[in-house]
């Protein structure tokens, strides 16, 4: 169906360069200082799919080992990279301790965006994208790691896995 198709960031290679570059600062800072929840398995160095399914399996394995009741809720969040607020994301980012001259680069990143449709050399006019991070990018993954990091903190009664 035509509604599933989504936009995939095609960027030049100096820009791919530049974003692998950022990754590296900032998955740094994020390991130095601890900001990426423990259950976020998704978009990170030695976590995996593989991962996430073992942190899941060993908890259920817990509760009916202790006879606790064990209940699961999985949840596929549709189009999520394309629903991703900027505005929010910045104040997220703010809050995890990106400033100055960083957050100023992650704000120009975001914003003046464009995508178009080329299909058989034939393009669709250029529209502006005001809302979600580059699907296909570098930096785009990391991004929606912030955005949904403190999903976790929702209740301090369940046990989350993400990816």
């Amino acid at each position: 169906m035509v509604e599933n198709y989504r936009p995939i960031s095609v960027l030049s290679i100096v820009n791919t360069v530049f974003e692998k570059l950022l990754v590296r600062l900032f998955s740094y800072f994020l390991k130095k200082y601890g900001i990426l929840d423990a259950a976020q398995h998704g978009f990170r160095n030695g976590m995996s799919t593989a991962t996430a399914v073992f942190a899941v399996t060993d908890r259920i394995n817990d509760a009916l080992n202790n006879s606790y009741y064990s209940a699961g809720l999985f949840i596929d969040l549709r189009k999520a990279c394309e629903t991703v607020s900027h505005g929010i994301l910045l104040q997220k980012l703010f809050s995890y301790g990106f400033r100055g001259t960083t957050l100023r680069l992650l704000r120009s990143y975001l914003s003046s965006r464009t995508m178009f449709t080329s299909i058989c050399g034939v393009s669709s006019p250029s529209v502006p994208i005001s809302i979600g991070v580059p699907q296909g990018s570098v930096l785009g993954s990391l991004l929606f790691s912030f955005y949904f990091n403190d999903l976790p903190l929702v209740s301090d009664k369940l046990s989350t896995v993400m990816y």
